[in-house]
């Protein structure tokens, strides 16, 4: 085993001028010197570009893709940067997003335990490590410890397939893959809905998920995050928050049915999983009462009971 594997880092930016520096000083701080970083622009008229290629000056381990693909939104650009990393020797990948700041041993920490992982499952198995968040506002001060805790998400670590089918509970920014699970989850296809999301689905249904329950990322708040966190009970309490939570749960549950039909494309006729992930995604086309005995055959849980709840109410 090499004990300083070298690791590739993966970075979409777009319009990211305003906290993307906090970010590059932090991987610079790294306390894990081996790394390269890809970033890939995605047509941003701001000055990012600029940016970057001002700390390309500073650090030669960062480098910059520049393609003729327009914008063309986080998924197909991470798929993007997934695809070059295909082209490289790293074995292992993270996810980086522009506007967090890594915690100085992210990198130690999550290399470790990837290589630990590898030495008990063996090296054709899909790894994928996440840990918690720190919550901070635009200006980095602490909102909540942990944003599982700040979101009420419960892990799935006995059977995670039966939670992520419905609800992700694996934040991109925080994770760390293997190269066998970057060959399965690429290219990522159309019916996803985020790439950390599908890059969770593969790894639970051929792999191994091992979480870090220290923080090793200030996930910050602001008011153009793609994502964000207001916390589970702040969005309860706002009725455009709700609506929002409402909305984007709706969206995400027709999708969460087209990724499951994704995931069974992508593995073989005799994968375990094949049938019980056509089962799920043929859930839509049942009728009311057969959808919940399908539902509890299948024994799938939500990251906590106000999820389930909203899943089989709009179900």
């Amino acid at each position: 085993m090499n004990s300083n594997p070298n690791v590739l880092i993966l970075l979409s930016t777009y319009q990211g001028e305003k906290y993307l520096a906090d970010q590059l000083d932090s991987l610079i701080s790294q306390t894990y010197p081996h790394w390269t970083l890809l970033i890939r622009d995605d047509s941003s008229t701001d000055n990012t570009t600029l940016l970057i290629k001002k700390y390309i000056e500073i650090d030669h381990r960062i480098h910059l893709i520049e393609d003729q693909l327009g914008n063309i939104k986080p998924i197909k650009s991470f798929s993007v940067l997934m695809q070059h990393a295909l082209n490289r020797d790293e074995n292992f990948i993270f996810f980086c997003d522009q506007d967090d700041v890594w915690l100085p041993d992210k990198l130690s920490v999550q290399t470790a335990l990837l290589q630990s992982m590898e030495q008990q499952f063996g090296h054709d198995t899909p790894l994928l490590v996440h840990s918690d968040l720190r919550v901070v506002d635009s200006q980095l001060h602490d909102i909540h410890p942990s944003f599982l805790q700040y979101e009420k998400i419960n892990r799935n670590v006995n059977s995670p397939l039966h939670t992520l089918l419905i609800n992700n509970f694996v934040t991109g920014c925080t994770v760390g893959i293997n190269r066998i699970l970057l060959e399965q989850a690429s290219p990522i296809p159309d019916q996803v809905v985020m790439h950390d999301w599908w890059c969770a689905l593969c790894a639970a249904a051929s792999g191994k998920i091992d979480f870090i329950s220290q923080p090793t990322v200030l996930y910050r708040q602001h008011q153009n995050n793609t994502i964000g966190s207001g916390g589970f009970y702040g969005k309860l309490k706002s009725w455009p928050a709700l609506k929002k939570l409402i909305q984007q749960k709706k969206k995400n549950m027709q999708l969460c049915f087209k990724q499951a039909e994704a995931l069974s494309l992508r593995l073989p006729q005799d994968h375990p999983h094949h049938v019980f992930l056509n089962q799920f995604s043929q859930l839509p086309s049942q009728n009311k009462f057969a959808r919940y005995q399908t539902m509890r055959d299948l024994s799938l849980r939500a990251t906590n009971s106000v999820r389930m709840l909203l899943f089989m109410v709009f179900l």
